[in-house]
């Protein structure tokens, strides 16, 4: 899985969620715990158009007023199909899946079986971890943080 994936499954989670423009979607990228993605406003439009050219998204021109015209992106039948793939293909980027995943799960997609695959690779990493006792550095302390705050997010999902 690419980070570039992960940025597809992002966007396309926001757009299933609710239609948006590019506009408003690089808003919410960039605010919030959206930041995590690393997802640039440039990166968005790039996005759209791959997400576009695959058939996931459709454009809908809407007159602006006093605004410019504007696309407005809804998911298309394609694009609601594709996301359990999405899913399954998150691997196990540290936040990246983590984040489409919660996205997914917000927007009503049913991921438990990802969350549960995820639980189970955050479980190892963090067995893998050497203990406080014997791995008092700052990268430990973060890393084992980010983990079990990760895995309470998981488990959250899983209820």
């Amino acid at each position: 899985m690419s980070v570039a994936h992960a940025r597809d499954a992002i966007v396309l989670a926001i757009i299933k969620a609710h239609p948006a423009h590019g506009y408003d979607i690089a808003v919410a990228v960039e605010r919030g715990a959206l930041k995590l993605a690393g997802l640039k406003r440039s990166n968005v439009y790039a996005v759209l158009a791959r997400l576009h050219a695959r058939g996931w998204v459709s454009e809908k021109n809407v007159e602006g007023n006093i605004y410019p015209d504007r696309k407005v992106y809804h998911i298309t039948e394609a694009g609601a199909a594709a996301l359990p793939a999405m899913i399954d293909g998150l691997g196990d980027f540290p936040v990246l899946p983590l984040m489409s995943l919660t996205m997914l799960h917000d927007a009503g997609e049913d991921i438990r079986d990802a969350a549960r695959a995820q639980l189970k690779l955050r479980q190892a990493a963090l067995d893998d971890l050497p203990e406080p006792a014997h791995g008092q550095t700052a990268t430990n302390a973060l890393a084992r943080r980010t983990l079990q705050a990760e895995i309470e997010v998981l488990a959250h999902i899983l209820g």
